[in-house]
């Protein structure tokens, strides 16, 4: 007898892409505290971002880059559910590589800063987390996409390539969220009308269609409505579609698309029982 599954759990591996994160200047944008701004810049008393002087970290969070922590080298587990309307707010975590500071970006005078320039204030709170290898997205009330860490695959999704220490909003998604998962160097969304929505590193095939680095968030092929769970792995992905069946694709070298065989898959494949 076939199992249902109401849930999914995917195991991620190390990342192989480049942790090496452009500069970004924080000069002139506006702060409260130490800690919205980057490494060896500080908050003067005019609410500006400035160098610190002699190049010293500023105080508070780190910059948001990996420091003592470095990798970690273990393997962790991404989850993300979601049906209807209304988030599960489960938080999510995964990927080796996490820092080991933090960086709040949420003050409601604050704007977030990226290598692009400012995106305007961030949400306060993010109820609903997830972890990839060296990069973190959050769902807010409203049902939008933050990002933030490193964007070397376009795992942001916000159009670029571009690393951000703080939240960047994910283009096409500021509302209508339930559901967020991340894995290695790819995130992928679910939203009310149960769509799966994903981007980043899609060269093993995770990201449907796509086979490349996708900077902005796509629809993946034959999951646009329904889908009621998802889980993200370092290049590979798996969803509850409609009717309880369990369907993956990307990645297949081990085995993890659950279908018999060894090949990777471009589009979603059911999980044979």
């Amino acid at each position: 007898m076939k199992p249902r599954l109401s849930s999914l759990v995917v195991a991620l591996l190390a990342g192989a892409c480049s942790l090496d994160t452009p500069v970004i200047d924080y000069t002139g944008l506006t702060c409260s505290a130490s800690d919205q701004c980057g490494l060896n810049y500080s908050c003067s008393p005019q609410g500006k971002c400035v160098v610190a002087t002699g190049g010293q970290t500023s105080s508070g969070g780190s910059s948001g880059r990996a420091s003592s922590g470095g990798t970690t080298g273990s393997s962790h587990a991404s989850t993300s559910t979601g049906s209807g309307s209304s988030s599960t707010g489960a938080s999510s975590s995964g990927g080796s590589g996490s820092s080991s500071g933090s960086s709040s970006g949420n003050s409601s005078s604050g704007t977030t800063g990226s290598s692009s320039g400012s995106t305007g204030a961030p949400p306060i709170g993010l109820p609903t987390l997830a972890l990839g290898r060296a990069h973190g997205c959050g769902i807010d009330a409203q049902g939008a996409i933050y990002c933030w860490g490193n964007d070397d695959c376009g795992q942001l999704g916000a159009g670029n390539l571009q690393s951000s220490w703080l939240p960047e909003p994910a283009l096409d998604l500021t509302s209508g969220a339930v559901a967020i998962a991340a894995g290695g160097d790819q995130s992928c969304a679910l939203n009310t009308a149960g769509a799966v929505i994903c981007w980043g590193d899609q060269s093993e095939g995770a990201g449907g269609d796509n086979l490349s680095y996708v900077t902005t968030p796509a629809y993946e092929s034959g999951l646009s409505t329904g889908v009621t769970a998802l889980a993200v792995g370092y290049s590979h992905a798996c969803a509850i579609a409609a009717g309880g069946a369990v369907k993956c694709w990307g990645d297949n070298d081990d085995g993890q698309l659950g279908n018999g065989t060894t090949t990777y898959s471009s589009v979603p494949v059911p999980v044979e029982w």
